[in-house]
């Protein structure tokens, strides 16, 4: 069991390395507040960070921006490799960022 349910929600988001040097755009499997899955083809390891930009709504927010995109870092709790490449991996949010 989950420490908390997540809601099957898909999203478009914009997913980045926090150094920058790729992005990939793919879409949130589940959500909650404080995390959510997604699936992402580059290479990923456990406890790597990311950053990623999503139209999230206002229920699931920790901090209301005003802005109609929501900008976190997240860290990778959980990493499935899938068959055709894909990871199937669970992030926990860090921050909720200002950009």
């Amino acid at each position: 069991m989950r420490p908390r349910e997540r809601t099957w929600l898909c999203l478009p988001l914009l997913v980045s390395s926090t150094a920058g040097d790729w992005r990939e755009f793919t879409e949130s499997r589940d959500v909650h507040q404080f995390g959510m899955g997604l699936r992402l083809m580059h290479p990923v390891e456990l406890g790597m960070r990311l950053r990623a930009k999503l139209p999230m709504p206002a229920s699931f927010r920790i901090r209301q921006t005003g802005k109609r995109l929501y900008t976190v870092s997240a860290v990778i709790r959980h990493a499935t490799s899938l068959p055709d490449g894909a990871n199937l991996i669970g992030v926990e949010y860090e921050a909720v960022l200002d950009d």
